[in-house]
């Protein structure tokens, strides 16, 4: 690493450090001791942009930032370093394109900073990308330093030697990770991505990667191994000492970062939480339904609880629990309950344990208390020479198989509203109050069309379903329940013990069969459609999702309508 890139660094972190301050060329060459002029040209030739630009699109974005935070304008524009606020406002627009009031109402994250073209010379590429899940199986080399290794500095460091390279195969991509191994020691596995029905070495790691959003840099492959590496190193660098800090990203600490290097290319994939191309995760940052199995996998010796899970998540227990039943038709302690017991009879029938270890591995007190627990589960006799299956949905695979069997139009509703009620308050007493499913097939089979609302809203002229903080106006924090409401006229109150809960109007997209009538079927199309468009076209299209506003299911004329609101500023 040369003196010039790491004096950059801390002049960036300076920068970052004293944003709501007045900043000039001037003081920051003070604070380094450099000559200004000198500063300025150097400046401009490392960020490729001149100084000045560079603070006020960073000093524009942290405003925009707590406009998307606080849904407040005013004090952001009173707080500016501009004198007059329509100098301020005329920057804001100039910059994002729209006026600040309108920045706040799309609900879109903060753009990021113009990335550099160049990094030490060598041109860069970036995306965001979904990438599905996969094994890399690969071989471990430890570094010389050891645990006390620069990682950062040290990356794809078997390349440089040929010894460590003869047992990798070079004809494939290759996969390269930072790891610790059994005992905690801190290694670089480098191998290939595992194809389906391949079997690893014997003795080759495998790590699996999940389902990641991430955000992938790429440069061209260099002309020798000295030169990849560096660049490599450079690449790294630039990543997490300056463009995860100028936008403020987080990255994903249960995602795996890796490196890549094919024929053409290489570089970093980055798994992150926050800031994937100016958008959150729908189901909490980074900690939406898709990755609550794996969570639980990973941690299922743990003797991991609904509590902490929720915790964990950023959840209430109930909408948690609520949530996940929902999507995986099974209650989370049932999932946990059969996943220990499959993982234990895993082990024992692959050999990896025997059956006391097994046990204890789980947290059983020992292989009596196993199978005293698998009874109670499986109301049968634990048996090794019969597999035990245990299977839930793939919501991915799920969504790939079932989304051609709805019809999406586009359309604009007015506002309106609703008076609605915990929906366990309607439906038959008898059915599982986590079975949302059933609950809503029972109270949208008994409604009927408000033929008052063709006219206006066609397609919410009937029973209204969603989920709705109980609690909004509460100083106890957020609690969501699954309501479902009649809309009423906007100058009528609604019915006497209702709540009342304003729609917004706008663009949506809505979803429905292909059927002429889903009433035969309301429980098992309301299933599938909340998996394929809640959870699969909502993260597919997240640059169309319009956060601000509710998402909500309508039934009338006999039919189901899944309806997401998108923001007119995008797709």
């Amino acid at each position: 690493m040369s003196k010039k890139i790491a004096k950059m660094e801390e002049i960036l972190d300076y920068i970052l450090n004293h944003l709501e301050t007045k900043l000039s060329i001037e003081d920051i060459a003070k604070e380094f001791g450099y000559n200004h002029v000198y500063l300025a040209q150097s400046f401009k030739e490392y960020f490729e942009m001149p100084f000045h630009r560079f603070v006020t699109k960073l000093q524009l974005r942290r405003a925009a930032q707590i406009v998307y935070d606080t849904k407040k304008t005013s004090e952001v524009i009173g707080n500016s370093l501009y004198v007059y606020s329509e100098g301020f406002s005329n920057a804001f627009k100039k910059e994002f394109g729209v006026s600040c009031n309108a920045f706040k109402k799309m609900n879109i994250q903060v753009p990021d900073m113009p990335m550099r073209k160049k990094i030490d010379g060598i041109p860069v590429h970036m995306e965001y990308k979904i990438i599905e899940p996969f094994k890399i199986a690969g071989y471990a080399f430890r570094h010389k330093q050891g645990d006390q290794v620069d990682m950062m500095e040290n990356v794809a460091f078997p390349l440089k030697y040929k010894r460590m390279m003869e047992k990798i195969d070079t004809s494939r991509e290759l996969i390269g990770v930072w790891w610790n191994d059994k005992g905690g020691h801190v290694i670089y596995v480098l191998g290939h991505v595992l194809k389906d029905g391949e079997l690893p070495e014997k003795d080759q790691i495998v790590i699996n990667v999940p389902e990641e959003k991430c955000a992938i840099f790429t440069v061209k492959k260099q002309a020798d191994t000295s030169k990849t590496v560096k660049a490599q190193a450079n690449l790294t660098r630039f990543i997490f000492r300056e463009w995860l800090k100028m936008n403020e990203k987080v990255t994903d600490k249960m995602g795996i970062t890796f490196e890549f290097f094919n024929d053409e290319n290489m570089g970093v994939v980055l798994p992150l939480v926050k800031g994937m191309n100016g958008y959150e995760s729908i189901e909490k940052t980074g900690n939406g339904s898709n990755q609550w199995i794996d969570y639980i996998n990973s941690h299922i010796k743990d003797n991991i609880t609904v509590v902490e899970l929720a915790k964990y998540f950023g959840y209430s227990e109930k909408m948690l629990g609520d949530i996940f039943k929902l999507r995986y038709e099974m209650s989370l302690e049932e999932y946990i309950r059969k996943q220990r017991l499959y993982m234990v009879a895993h082990e024992i029938s692959q050999k990896k344990e025997d059956a006391e270890s097994a046990a204890t591995k789980y947290n059983y007190a020992d292989f009596d208390d196993y199978k005293r627990c698998y009874k109670e589960e499986y109301g049968t006799d634990y048996d090794e020479n019969e597999a035990v299956k245990f299977k839930v949905v793939n919501l991915s695979e799920y969504y790939k198989e079932n989304k051609k069997k709805l019809k999406l139009e586009y359309m604009r509703i007015h506002n309106f509203k609703i008076g609605y009620h915990k929906i366990e308050n309607e439906c038959d007493p008898h059915i599982d109050k986590k079975n949302i499913p059933k609950m809503v097939s029972d109270c949208f089979s008994k409604s009927e069309d408000l033929e008052e609302f063709y006219e206006d809203n066609y397609y919410v002229a009937g029973k209204v379903a969603m989920w709705m903080n109980v609690n909004r106006n509460s100083q106890e924090g957020d609690a969501y329940e699954y309501v479902i409401g009649t809309p009423v006229p906007l100058k009528l109150p609604v019915n006497q013990g209702d709540e009342e809960a304003y729609i917004q109007g706008g663009r949506y997209a809505v979803f429905s069969t292909m059927d002429d009538s889903d009433l035969d079927e309301i429980e098992e199309k309301y299933l599938m459609m909340e998996r394929v468009v809640f959870f699969g076209w909502i993260r597919e299209n997240r640059l169309k999702y319009d956060g601000s506003r509710i998402t909500f299911v309508s039934f009338c004329h006999n039919k189901l309508y899944f309806f997401v609101p998108i923001s007119k500023y995008r797709g």
